[in-house]
C-alpha cells in the first residue's frame, strides 16, 4: 500500500515539474479621463444626416438623407462606389445587357444586394465593376416619409486618378446620359445624386469624425435588408496617454 503512494506521488510531482510556468496577468490599468456626452438630433422624421467632430463636440454639417444617391471614393486610386443606405438603396445586378433596352424588375428580389452592414470595401452591393460591361438596376430607395425614389440603370466604364464615368437610364431604356464626376482630393468620397449630379454632401477632411445616419440590419439573407432609423446618443471617453 505504502508502495503504491509513494508511486502515485513521484508521478504526480512529475507531470507537475513539466508544466510551463504562467505568466502574470497585469493589474494596472490606465484611469479613464473626462467623458463627453453628445446627443444630436435627426429631424423629426430622421430625415436628416450629422457630421459631427467629437473633439470639440460641434455639428459641422448637415444635411437630408435624400440629398445623394452614390459615394464615389475620392482617392487616386480609389474605385470602389457606394450606396446610400439610409435610404435603403440596393443594387441588381443584370449582365452585359443594352442599357437602351426595356428591362423589368422580375427576379430582383431575390437578386438585389445591399452594402454590407459591417462597412467593409470589399463587400458593397456593386462590388468590382472593372473590366465588364454589366448593368446595374439600382432601387434609389425611399424618402423620409416612405415614399418611392425610382429606379435607374447604371454602367460603370471608367475610372482613373481623377474621375468616374459611367450612364444612367431609366428603365425603360429612356433618356440616356453620360456622367462624369470628377474625384474631389479634399474628400474621402465624391457623392451623387441622380438627375443633379455631383454634390458637396462629406465635409472635407480633418473637419469630421463621426457621421450619424439610419442603421441598417441585415438579415442573414443580404437580399432581404431590414431597416430602422435611430437618434445617435454618444458617449466619448478619453483616456490620458
Amino acid at each position: 500500500m505504502r508502495t503504491d503512494l509513494l508511486l502515485g506521488a513521484v508521478i504526480i510531482i512529475g507531470f507537475s515539474s513539466c508544466l510551463k510556468e504562467e505568466l502574470p496577468v497585469p493589474t494596472s490599468v490606465s484611469a479613464r479621463g473626462d467623458a463627453m456626452t453628445l446627443q444630436t438630433c435627426m429631424g423629426p422624421g430622421y430625415q436628416d444626416q450629422l457630421w459631427l467632430d467629437l473633439r470639440t463636440g460641434d455639428v459641422v454639417s448637415t444635411n437630408v438623407k435624400t440629398a445623394w444617391d452614390l459615394a464615389f471614393e475620392s482617392t487616386t486610386d480609389g474605385w470602389r462606389i457606394f450606396l446610400n443606405g439610409s435610404k435603403m438603396m440596393t443594387a441588381w445586378n443584370i449582365g452585359p445587357v443594352d442599357i437602351t433596352a426595356s428591362h423589368d424588375t422580375i427576379g430582383m428580389a431575390a437578386g438585389r444586394r445591399i452594402d454590407a452592414p459591417s462597412g467593409h470595401r470589399d463587400s458593397t452591393a456593386i462590388g468590382d465593376w472593372r473590366g465588364h460591361d454589366d448593368v446595374y438596376i439600382i432601387d434609389l430607395g425611399f424618402d423620409a416619409i416612405g415614399v418611392p425614389q425610382g429606379l435607374r440603370k447604371f454602367r460603370f466604364h471608367m475610372v482613373s486618378a481623377t474621375a468616374f464615368t459611367f450612364e444612367v437610364a431609366r428603365l425603360n431604356g429612356s433618356q440616356l446620359v453620360s456622367v462624369t464626376v470628377p474625384k474631389d482630393p479634399s474628400r474621402s468620397f465624391t457623392s451623387y445624386r441622380t438627375g443633379t449630379g455631383v454634390v458637396p454632401i462629406e465635409p472635407e477632411r480633418g473637419d469630421w469624425t463621426w457621421w450619424s445616419l439610419s442603421i441598417r440590419i441585415s438579415s442573414t439573407n443580404p437580399s432581404s435588408p431590414t431597416s430602422f432609423p435611430v437618434c445617435f446618443l454618444l458617449q466619448v471617453f478619453v483616456w490620458p496617454k
